[in-house]
Parts: structure tokens; C-alpha cells; sequence
């Protein structure tokens, strides 16, 4: 029964994740569990995982569907942080946000729910799911009485083209909760890079966070030309006498890391080892970038960008030439 109702509560995201012969094979499993015949779906989910190698395209849809109908919540969680963690870039990372979210919720936790979408916003925020992203954040806002949170959710997923009718249903209807005009965010605080920038009035509400333009960087350039010294007059010496050797220039100091520079995250990796492979891969690519090592992995990001304009615009260039799905990291 159990799994049969995280089925209900989860499987909303599926549809949008799964094409071609991926469908075939996860749906199947999961039209079983829906059917009742839940340990099928999972025997059927099992083998898949025990016949497919972590590296293989398919392997976190597996983990996704099979961590849908799993006997524990705590089974759950764990399939889907690992959907995360370790697969940021395929196409489930997204959907397994929202499914950690919707977990949360389920087992009475708005407010990790409302942690877990504000990193969804941070992380992809142009992702096609954020509307559905905006109906669990407003909930969960509204459940802890923070009314200016929810109100920005409903505002912010009203405002996305590709928002169904359903979720736009549910939007609308929880909107009637906020204050006049609450919902039609302007001004709202900048944490969401949107693009296409959303038309019409509510377009402030989406515009890129920009970070202090009086950011310190290193000056460049050489240093100080002393004048020559001119010498006194003193007879003439006829004497040939060797030039003297050039000064040495001084080589300057590599510049650190800006510390509140806005950078583009490539990949978080189980190992230094792997890091630096793909750094070295970054470098090779024309691109510069840091390790930073935070909850027991090893995360690659590029570039300093003053703004996240900016870096959404280096995230472009880096995905035309790494690939993957590189998203932008606030100072």
C-alpha cells in the first residue's frame, strides 16, 4: 500500500523524464506497481539495475523508478539523492529534486521541502518542471505561513510558458490566498536567471541576480616606468665597454580565486582523482576552474562571473563544448 502511494504521489514527474525505449521498460515496471503487482515491479526494477553499469545512460531512471515504489521512505530518499549527487547532468536529476521535495512533504516536512525547491530554483531554474517546482514550494510556504515566500512561487510559475493547464489550475486557485497583486511577483528577490526573460509586467520578478558591480579584482598590467637617469656630462670615454644586462622582469603572483564570484558547476565527483581528470578535461577546453570539495564530494566549477548573467552565459559556451548540463553556483 505504501508503495502503491508514493506511486500516486511521485509519478507525476515521469512523463516529462522518459521517451522511446526508456518508456517502454521503466513505465511497464511502474503501470505494475500501480496495478497492485508492486513486488513484480520491483523484481522487474532489480534485475534491470543488477544488468545495467552505473556509466549507462538508463542507469539513473532505473534508480528513479525503482526509488518510486520502494518499500521505505528512507529506501527512497536514498535512490533519488543518489539520482542527484551522482547523474546532475541526465535528464532525472530534475524530476528527483522535486520527488526528495514531494517526499518531504508527504511526511509532514514543508519546510525541507521548501530547502529542497529553493535549491531547484538556484540549480534549474529554467528547467520545464519549475511550475510544477512553484506549486510544492507554494504549498509548503503556505503550510509554515510564510506568505511572501508562497505568493513568489505561485507568481513564478504562473509566469512560465510551459506550464499545464492542471498545474496552472492549482496555481490560480492558491493564488486567491495572497494578498492583491502578491502573486504577480516584482522585485522579488533575485535568486531565479530565466530565459527566455518571461513578457509583460511580471518580468521583474525573473530578472538575473547580479552581484555587487564594485567586486576588487587584481589590476593588470606592468608596473611602474621609472624615467631614465639622466648622467652629468664627463669626458668622453673611448673605451668599449660591455652593455649592461637587461633587467629581469618579475614575474607576477598567479591571481586567487575571487571568493564572491558567481562560477558554473560541471560536475561533482566521488573522488579527487575524478575532479581533476575533468578539470584538467575544462582546461584543455580553454576554461579555467576550481575543486571544491563540500559533503564528501568533489565539485568542478568554472570560470568568475560578476554577475550570473554572465555566468549563465559562460554556462552556454561550456555546455557547446563539454556537454552535460552545467548550471550556475551563487557566490
Amino acid at each position: 500500500m505504501r508503495g502503491a502511494l508514493l506511486v500516486l504521489l511521485l509519478a507525476a514527474v515521469l512523463p516529462c523524464t522518459l521517451a522511446g525505449q526508456q518508456q517502454s521498460q521503466l513505465t511497464a515496471a511502474l503501470r505494475l506497481a500501480q496495478d497492485g503487482r508492486i513486488d513484480s515491479a520491483r523484481a522487474t526494477l532489480k534485475r534491470m539495475e543488477q544488468s545495467t553499469v552505473p556509466t549507462d545512460s538508463l542507469f539513473p531512471g532505473i534508480l528513479y523508478s525503482s526509488a518510486l515504489i520502494s518499500q521505505t521512505a528512507e529506501e527512497v530518499r536514498q535512490k533519488l539523492q543518489r539520482v542527484v549527487v551522482e547523474y546532475p547532468f541526465s535528464r532525472w536529476a530534475e524530476p528527483s529534486m522535486i520527488a526528495l521535495a514531494q517526499l518531504d512533504y508527504a511526511n509532514g516536512d514543508p519546510a525541507g521541502t521548501g530547502r529542497t525547491l529553493e535549491k531547484f530554483r538556484t540549480d534549474h531554474a529554467t528547467s520545464s518542471l519549475y511550475p510544477v517546482a512553484a506549486l510544492w514550494g507554494a504549498r509548503a510556504a503556505f503550510d509554515i505561513n510564510d506568505t511572501g515566500a508562497a505568493c513568489q512561487w505561485v507568481g513564478d510559475g504562473l509566469t512560465r510558458a510551459n506550464i499545464d493547464a492542471s498545474t496552472r489550475a492549482e496555481l490560480v486557485a492558491l493564488s486567491r490566498r495572497c494578498p492583491a497583486n502578491a502573486a504577480t511577483p516584482a522585485g522579488s528577490p533575485p535568486t531565479v536567471a530565466v530565459a527566455p526573460p518571461p513578457q509583460g509586467p511580471s518580468a521583474q520578478a525573473q530578472a538575473p541576480m547580479t552581484a555587487p558591480d564594485s567586486v576588487v579584482r587584481p589590476a593588470a598590467g606592468a608596473a611602474p616606468v621609472t624615467p631614465a637617469v639622466q648622467p652629468v656630462a664627463a669626458p668622453v670615454d673611448t673605451a668599449i665597454k660591455p652593455a649592461p644586462a637587461p633587467e629581469k622582469p618579475v614575474a607576477a603572483a598567479p591571481a586567487a580565486p575571487v571568493p564572491d564570484a558567481y562560477r558554473v558547476q560541471i560536475v561533482a565527483a566521488n573522488s579527487q582523482e575524478a575532479a581533476d581528470e575533468m578539470l584538467d578535461r575544462a582546461k584543455k577546453a580553454g576554461f579555467k576552474g576550481i575543486i571544491v570539495k563540500d559533503g564528501g564530494y568533489f565539485k568542478v566549477r568554472l570560470g568568475e562571473y560578476a554577475t550570473r548573467t554572465d555566468a549563465s552565459a559562460g554556462a552556454t559556451k561550456v555546455k557547446a563544448k563539454l556537454g552535460g548540463s552545467p548550471f550556475v553556483v551563487a557566490p
